[in-house]
């Protein structure tokens, strides 16, 4: 049976030093942003949340229904004092500081939890997570071309497609297909700002 998820990535939120990463709301545009998504991805049987606000916030935009899992939480950076270590981290999965994870370890947490609603008699899923997270379950499946630090440019391809060439928007939305466990397909779908 072909199962679809929706990967999406949380909406605008504020930027505010005083607030902790994990407790940043959604920007007024963000919440006017997010009532698209819905719009854009249709029907859904279920809708799954990292455990940061801004994509409880996301979520909650679209469903009154949230499942909530931290397999979906953003990647921990730690402390880093590399500039260019984002683009390091992307091109080597392996890359990490030691108060925070690689980007392999992100991948295999979110492709553990994503296998398991695969398995579930759920046919279409949506996944609101955070954009290194998905970048790094994206490699799953994708080649990465090349990684830019100036602009956080990403380059992917699946089956010498392009998925990604430019960086990420707020909110960003992947489908992928899946066919017996298998990734089938992955197309970048664009949300009008």
């Amino acid at each position: 049976m072909k199962k679809i998820i929706y990967l999406v990535r949380h909406s605008e939120n504020i930027r505010d030093n005083f607030i902790s990463n994990h407790e940043l709301p959604l920007s007024k545009n963000g919440i006017e942003k997010a009532k698209k998504l819905k719009e854009v991805i249709g029907y859904f049987d279920e809708v799954w949340s990292s455990t940061y606000k801004r994509t409880m916030e996301t979520v909650s935009v679209i469903s009154t229904d949230i499942n909530i899992s931290a397999s979906f939480d953003e990647r921990k950076l730690g402390t880093v004092t590399d500039i260019k270590y984002w683009e390091k981290q992307l091109k080597d999965l392996n890359v990490k500081v030691v108060d925070g994870e690689s980007g392999f370890e992100v991948q295999e947490r979110m492709y553990n939890k994503l296998i398991e609603l695969l398995k579930s008699n759920k046919e279409k899923i949506v996944i609101v997570s955070h954009g290194a997270a998905i970048i790094f379950l994206l490699l799953k499946w994708c080649k990465l071309e090349d990684a830019s630090y100036i602009d956080k440019r990403r380059h992917l391809k699946f089956n010498n497609k392009d998925i990604i060439n430019d960086n990420l928007s707020m909110p960003d939305c992947f489908k992928l297909e899946f066919e017996d466990l298998e990734c089938i397909n992955i197309q970048r779908i664009r949300m009008e700002n």
